[in-house]
């Protein structure tokens, strides 16, 4: 570290005469101009680490401890807190101006600013006063989901017929050593959710693999995705979910429970494989 302090003693840029923390220059040509101690070495011409320790030449200086500036540092810091301002009332104005024409979608925004997406969003309208069309056509798809998600939450879950056979089925399959127990039925497949999940107890409905609603409480609580048919069908395999496995099976050609071709006669014409019928207890 002596090394150090001493090549910097060494060089000519080190051995300027010492002038005032602030000072006009006033000779070569350079009248009114302002040297100042160097803000980020303290104007030891030294770059010093968190820690204290000196690490180099000072890059903002160049290693001299000092800067010229062309007006005295009260003049530079009533310029910043002026243009800050400046700076505040351009915001203010650009955030009127947005909420003038789109009140709604300033209102989402800042309701959900702890979103990154939102968050960004809001800081273009600080900046700029407006968005594209396709962020507007963002958050505009944004408010009309939240809307259908309000509008779903408020309504009492669609009323259904006893619970009990269905789930009685289900308990048997997995009872006779299902792990995974299915029901198919026409344009629905409900599945038992898993005991250790976030709905223990409860049947999962999907159509054409989309989750559309799920059976608990007696109830069957339908998503966004769900139709009226599905609910149709799901209310029918709550009353007999035998009879709607048949109607599958028939249609299809395939067992409502495994989803195997039917081949056997019978089967062809119940609807549904013997193994399948005992291991759900049917």
């Amino acid at each position: 570290m002596t090394d150090l302090f001493s090549n910097l003693e060494d060089d000519a840029q080190f051995n300027s005469p010492q002038v005032p923390e602030s000072a006009p220059i006033g000779a070569g040509g350079l009248a009114g101009l302002h040297v100042e101690n160097c803000a980020k070495c303290h104007g030891t011409g030294v770059f010093t680490s968190w820690a204290g320790n000196p690490v180099g030449r000072c890059h903002a200086c160049k290693g001299t401890g000092k800067r010229t500036f062309k007006t005295d540092r009260a003049t530079r810091a009533k310029r910043r807190v002026q243009s800050e301002a400046a700076k505040t009332r351009a915001f203010a104005t650009n955030v009127a101006t947005f909420i003038e024409e789109f009140p709604a979608e300033h209102e989402y925004l800042v309701d959900h600013q702890t979103n990154e997406f939102c968050s960004s969003l809001l800081n273009s309208v600080l900046s700029y006063g407006h968005l594209t069309e396709k962020q507007l056509a963002a958050v505009r798809k944004a408010i009309q989901r939240d809307a259908d998600d309000a509008t779903r939450k408020a309504e009492p879950g669609a009323p259904v017929a006893d619970t009990t056979a269905l789930l009685a089925a289900f308990d048997a399959a997995t009872g006779n050593g299902l792990k995974r127990p299915t029901i198919r039925l026409p344009g629905v497949t409900l599945s038992l959710a898993p005991a250790t999940g976030k709905n223990p107890g409860a049947i999962y409905a999907k159509a054409d693999g989309t989750y559309v609603g799920k059976i608990v409480d007696g109830s069957f609580h339908r998503s966004h995705a769900c139709t009226d048919t599905a609910i149709s069908t799901v209310q029918a395999a709550l009353v007999d979910p035998l009879s709607q496995a048949k109607v599958y099976g028939q249609r299809t050609g395939s067992c409502s429970c495994c989803g195997r071709e039917l081949t056997n006669k019978d089967s062809i014409t119940a609807g549904i494989g013997p193994i399948c019928a005992s291991k759900f207890g049917w």
